[in-house]
């Protein structure tokens, strides 16, 4: 892990979709944050009160929290960061 004055900024834009007008906010996160950071991040510049299931899908594979759907292989997004 590189060290901290090291450390990318990733920055996104958020849109939320089929809303008009548009809604969106510009989110800066370091590299080595976790999906979990980021949904945290997401749920603060949202105005969120983080009170549904979440998941991200990357490259095939689905991170987020266990819920009800023990189904599906999902992976902890507490381990997984942006740059691995």
């Amino acid at each position: 892990m590189a060290r901290k004055e090291d450390r990318a900024i990733f920055q996104f834009k958020v849109t939320l979709r089929n809303i008009h007008p548009p809604i969106w906010r510009r989110i800066q996160v370091w590299e080595d944050a976790t999906l979990a950071q980021l949904h945290r991040a997401l749920q603060i510049v949202m105005g969120w009160e983080d009170c549904h299931l979440y998941e991200f899908r990357i490259g095939g594979n689905i991170y987020g929290v266990r819920g009800l759907d023990e189904e599906r292989q999902i992976i902890d997004v507490k381990q997984r960061y942006f740059v691995t």
